[in-house]
């Protein structure tokens, strides 16, 4: 009896059916197709994580995204003050400089917030980049900081912008453990994030099971594109048991004569 094959997630279904249409045509046992298809749907997968698209100049995209979001959230001590410059006047921007020197954050912070609207404002060293964590997949930012600490300020930056991709590295990891992770930048490879590829068996069931375990995944996945992306796949599929099925053709004819 032909062992049965599933696929974790129940929009996997039309691509079950692809797959055990390939192993009939092609060959090869259960375990070799779902391993091939397996590592493709990890890279058409990554594909879909945002930002999505799998060109190496996407991780410079990103990158730069990752500097002007962390710029918006934080601002340091020469922004500030200009700012208060142009919407208080001198005084003003005197004042914050005076509060900030005596320490005085909070009363600082409400200079801000009074004269800088539409934003929650705070001021202090630096946060370690919660404001920024909290806010990073958010439109707009609400609440922002004035960092006195600029050193720290440019060191979180740069670990950040070294972190471009690593939302798709969970899946780039699962395509490893099924043989290989080309097709997905090396951006996103370099970070080993953690993700599962796996073929499994247990009875007469064979399943493949892909799972990207990144932290805040549900923010960077695209899952209304995850229908199209599996539709795709199998497409692929089609294309490829018609190739398999011309060349036994061409073969065949070739043999006759």
């Amino acid at each position: 009896m032909k062992p049965d094959v599933k696929l974790s997630g129940e929009s996997y279904r039309e691509l079950n059916r692809a797959i055990r249409r390939l192993m009939d045509v092609s060959g090869d046992t259960t375990v070799e197709v779902l391993k091939s298809q397996g590592r493709l749907m990890c890279v058409d997968l990554a594909g879909i994580t945002r930002p999505t698209g799998t060109k190496a100049s996407i991780g410079t995209e990103q990158k730069a995204r990752i500097k002007t979001k962390v710029e918006e959230v934080y601002w340091n001590m020469g922004e500030a003050v200009n700012a208060l410059k142009q919407a208080g006047g001198d005084k003003a921007a005197a004042a914050f400089q005076r509060l900030v020197r005596q320490g005085k954050m909070s009363q600082a912070a409400a200079i801000m917030s009074r004269l800088i609207s539409g934003t929650q404002w705070e001021v202090g060293t630096f946060d370690n980049g919660t404001l920024h964590k909290q806010q990073a997949f958010k439109r707009r930012v609400s609440r922002r900081m004035v960092v006195t600490d600029k050193g720290a300020l440019t060191r979180y930056r740069s670990e950040k912008q070294k972190m471009a991709g690593f939302a798709k590295s969970g899946f780039a990891t699962a395509a490893k453990q099924l043989g290989g992770s080309r097709g997905i930048p090396g951006y996103a490879t370099k970070h080993n994030g953690p993700g599962t590829g796996k073929v499994s068996k247990s009875g007469n069931s064979i399943t493949l099971t892909i799972t990207n375990s990144v932290r805040h995944i549900h923010e960077a996945f695209d899952s209304s594109r995850e229908s199209a992306a599996v539709n795709m796949r199998v497409g692929k599929i089609t294309q490829l048991i018609k190739r398999i099925a011309t060349n036994r053709m061409k073969k065949s004819s070739k043999s006759i004569k």
